[in-house]
Formats: structure tokens, C-alpha cells, sequence
């Protein structure tokens, strides 16, 4: 009965051939349902073909998902078995190169399930006599009694039941393959994005102001203090735009910045700089065993500072152990000195990072005034008139700033545009382009405090 399902020569690929498998179950279909309307008995074979029908039919469609670059083309082809797409060499050699080594098997268990397909249709089609043995009013299943009796007509169940079995085994085969190709494609996908992932990420200098920044606002936060009454609502802020590296350390140009009233607007800064360094492991090479002492190295130190790296630390003092560490950075920072290092900063416990605690030598006149404006204010201010050449710097801090300290304390996942503080309160008469600072949550202050700090109207 190959002449039923068509006879497929060996050399056709994958989809031809199983298009010529799923119409095989077709014409087994409208065989047996001829054959059940002689017995109830092959009412339980025409379920199970059925069955293994639209298993089979699924298991085409869901390989073609894999390979298909059209989400609707494999549902219009497995409802369409004439669709010129099961010969299309394009759409096989895709098959062929996803499934790579389970292609030939998989093409071997198709043609298995096809012989398994004749062998069952040859005998089903013994029912055949009896539609044409039967009388002109006579039903299918009395002349099958009949024709039986005459053994005429006779069946075997059991081996009915093998060969559907057999097919049943067959589309487990092609599921389990089809299964493992999709969990191969699911682990390349994820390669792929992983690479993608990689190749787009974030430019290694980003990530390290990202993590050197968090260090900083943490050994800052955990030793600063402030004794003077009349200071309220501490703050820190970080000047934005290109930090200065040299060697390995990196320079963040910084501010504490207080008010010295509740309602006032004015901003008393102190400015100064903290530059970036790692804990060195220093081991003693002695026969007796030593512990391991953890220093402050600056790669830079032997060029700047005369004397050795313990006189230059002896000479200064850990910000941590200062009981007023506000008064102290104010008066090291507006007295006139010559020293490089005003104080170190390192917190354990918590951060990788040491920090130098430096004078900020390049302060412009420009923040004399010891005023703060934020960028919202600018915004609102329909008097400030920038260039566009003061514009498109402000965007390009403004750019940098986000990319590389969001979602660090220095600038909330929420933030607003209030969060951006300018040099200058009067944007109107600068004659350059300000600087723009972040702005932290307050040093040592309250919950109110620090809602105070941070309510600055709308945000924008």
C-alpha cells in the first residue's frame, strides 16, 4: 500500500517525508474510521490513532518553530500539507544545520513510523470487502457479522495494537530530540546574550567610579561628626564630570556643604579632595613569623612627599579617630598649607578602598561666594541665559554623572534634577560654565533632616 502514502524516495530530506507521514495518518484516520463502523472494538484504535496523529502534527510544528523566522508560518503549514514550504531546500537546510547530528536519526525514526504506517493500513484495509460485500440495505456491521462468520473477513486486535504502539514510540523519539534541540538552542541563546551582555557593558572606568564612589560616601559617612551648634542639615556632595586618575588612584574633587539656619538658602562650603588608594599587604621578611600589617600606599607618594612612607603617615591624622571632624576639615581646608595630606579616611569593614584626604588646591573664585543653586532652580529661572555651548556641556556633566554614580548614595534611583547642585547660586552673571555637584542624603542628621534635604518641590 506504498502507493497510498506515496512512495518517498530515501533521498528526500526531513520535512518531505514527514509531511508524507503526517498524510499517512490521514488516509489511517478515514480507514479506520470505516473499519469501526463493522466493530465497537476498533473504536479504541481510532482514539489512539488520532492521538499519535496530532501528537506527531505537534511535534512538526514546534521543530519548524525552532528554524522558522515567521511565527505564523509553521501553523499554516501543518494545517496546509500542500504547502510548497515542506519542499522548500532553504527551510530543510535550516532543519538540517539545527538539529546538526539528530537530523539523520531523526529522518530514520520518520521512516520507521511510516512502515509501521503500511503494514497497519494493509491490514485495516481488509474492511474494505466488507463495503463492498454488503447488501443494498444491509448496515456495515451486520454484513461484517456475516462475511466474519464466513471467514471472509477476519482481524487481529493484538496486532493492531503492536504497530500503533510501535508509532506511539516513535513520536517519543522525535519529542525527546526535538526537546533536547530546544534546550541547545535555550543554552547558545543564553551564550549569546551573555557575550552580548559582555561586549555592551559598561566601560570599566564607569564601573570603578561606581565602586569607588560608594567606598567614599561610606568612610566619609562613618567618620564624619560635627560639634558646632549652629551647623544644621550636613550634606556631602561630589563634583561630577572627569575625576582626575593618575597611577592607580583615582581624585573625586569634593564638599560638605551646612546651612547655618533652617530657612536659609545659602550653602557654607568646604571643599576639599579625596584621593582613592588600595590597603597594600606589607609582610616582613624575617625568620621569625610575623603578622601581616595593612598600610596606606599612594603609588605617587615617593614623587610628592620627602621621607618615607611611615614619617608621611605618622605626619597625618585618621579622620576616623577626630571627634570634630567638620571643625577640623574647615579650618585644614581655609588655612593656607603646604602639606599634601590633610587626613586619611578607611573604614574595614565595610569598604575596599582607603582614601587621602587632600586639599582642593584648584577651587575657583567662582564658589567664594559659598552658595549652592540646583540645576532645578535653572530650569525654573527664565532670566538664565546659557550658551548653547554652556548647554551642551551641562548635558554632558549632567549624562556622565548618571552613568557613572546612579544608584550609589550620591544620586538616588529617583532622582530629580534637584538632586544637582550648581557652583553658584546666580547662574545669570558666571562667566563660565559651573560646575555640577551631586548631592548626597545628610551626614549625622535626623529623619528630618533628611527629608528637608531632599524635598525640593516637583521633581523634574
Amino acid at each position: 500500500m506504498a502507493e497510498v502514502l506515496g512512495i518517498v524516495s530515501a533521498a528526500l530530506g526531513l520535512l518531505p517525508l514527514a509531511v508524507q507521514v503526517a498524510k499517512g495518518f490521514h488516509t489511517l484516520c478515514k480507514t479506520v474510521k470505516t473499519a469501526k463502523a463493522c466493530t465497537k472494538e476498533l473504536e479504541v484504535l481510532d482514539i489512539d490513532i488520532r492521538t499519535q496523529e496530532r501528537i506527531f502534527i505537534n511535534e512538526c510544528e514546534l521543530i519548524l518553530h525552532i528554524v522558522s523566522s515567521n511565527s505564523h508560518e509553521p501553523q499554516m503549514m501543518t494545517h496546509d500539507l500542500e504547502s510548497p514550504l515542506w519542499l522548500d531546500g532553504t527551510l530543510e537546510n535550516r532543519v538540517k544545520t539545527c538539529m546538526a547530528q539528530s537530523y539523520e536519526q531523526c529522518i530514520e525514526i520518520i521512516k520507521a513510523m511510516r512502515e509501521s504506517q503500511n503494514e497497519l493500513l494493509a491490514e485495516l484495509n481488509l474492511f474494505a470487502i466488507v463495503r463492498t460485500e454488503k447488501g443494498p440495505h444491509e448496515s456495515m456491521r451486520v454484513a461484517f457479522r456475516r462475511l466474519r462468520k464466513s471467514l471472509a473477513v477476519s482481524y487481529d486486535m493484538g496486532s493492531f495494537e503492536r504497530k500503533v504502539d510501535r508509532i506511539r514510540q516513535y513520536n517519543v523519539g522525535i519529542c525527546s530530540i526535538r526537546s533536547q534541540i530546544g534546550d541547545f538552542q535555550r543554552i547558545q541563546s543564553k551564550e549569546a546574550t551573555s557575550q552580548i551582555a559582555e561586549s555592551t557593558a559598561l566601560p570599566s572606568w564607569v564601573s570603578k567610579m561606581h565602586d569607588i564612589s560608594k567606598d567614599a560616601y561610606t568612610t566619609l559617612d562613618s567618620a564624619f561628626s560635627c560639634q558646632v551648634d549652629e551647623h544644621i542639615t550636613h550634606f556631602a556632595a561630589l563634583r561630577a564630570g572627569d575625576c582626575i586618575e593618575r597611577h592607580r588612584s583615582i581624585q573625586l574633587d569634593m564638599a560638605i556643604a551646612y546651612c547655618v539656619t533652617r530657612d536659609s538658602q545659602t550653602h557654607q562650603l568646604l571643599r576639599f579632595s579625596l584621593e582613592s588608594c588600595l590597603p597594600r599587604l606589607e609582610w616582613q621578611p624575617k625568620a621569625q613569623k610575623k603578622g601581616k600589617q595593612v598600610q596606606f600606599t599612594q603609588p605617587s607618594l615617593g614623587n610628592q612627599c620627602s621621607g618615607t612612607q611611615e614619617q608621611v603617615l605618622s605626619s597625618i591624622a585618621n579622620l576616623s579617630t577626630i571627634d570634630n571632624v567638620c571643625a577640623y576639615l574647615e579650618a585644614s581646608t581655609q588655612a593656607p598649607s603646604s602639606a599634601d595630606y590633610l587626613a586619611y579616611l578607611y573604614e574595614a569593614s565595610m569598604c575596599q578602598h582607603s582614601f587621602y584626604v587632600t586639599a582642593d588646591r584648584k577651587a575657583q573664585s567662582l564658589y567664594s561666594s559659598n552658595q549652592l543653586g540646583t540645576l532645578r532652580d535653572l530650569m525654573l529661572d527664565g532670566e538664565a541665559n546659557l550658551s548653547i555651548t554652556d548647554q551642551f556641556n551641562l548635558a554632558v556633566q549632567l549624562t556622565l554623572a548618571v552613568l557613572q554614580f546612579y544608584s550609589t548614595p550620591w544620586l538616588r534611583e529617583t532622582w530629580s534634577t534637584s538632586d544637582f547642585l550648581l557652583g553658584a547660586s546666580d547662574h545669570r552673571q558666571q562667566a563660565r560654565q559651573p560646575d555640577l555637584f551631586l548631592r548626597s542624603r545628610c551626614f549625622g542628621g535626623s529623619a528630618e533632616d533628611t527629608d528637608a534635604t531632599e524635598e525640593s518641590g516637583p521633581n523634574l
